[in-house]
């Protein structure tokens, strides 16, 4: 697949290369993938934002997180390391 990006816009560079990368990934043809957007939300880390009253502050609640879940998650689309960072906001604490 040949794509000509040199008139083409910066999001839709970005759009077309997350598409691709997605695509190899998820067809198995990528080795050694990395995800590095991923948050970990542990139970302890929503009651410390619960106990300052500030599950909400980004607008929206944070969703479950589920181990098992991003495992299969992970060898379903070829990701081999996902890395992990606490998500917004930060509890004060």
């Amino acid at each position: 697949m040949k794509v000509d990006l040199k008139n083409t816009h910066l999001s839709m560079k970005v759009a077309i290369f997350f598409l691709m990368t997605t695509f190899i990934a998820t067809k198995g043809y990528a080795q050694g993938v990395i995800d590095v957007h991923s948050h970990l939300i542990s139970p302890e880390f929503v009651s410390a934002l619960e106990s300052e009253g500030r599950l909400l502050d980004e607008g929206f609640p944070l969703p479950k997180y589920d181990v098992e879940g991003h495992l299969k998650w992970m060898n379903e689309a070829g990701v081999e390391t996902s890395v992990l960072t606490l998500a917004a906001p930060q509890p004060k604490k």
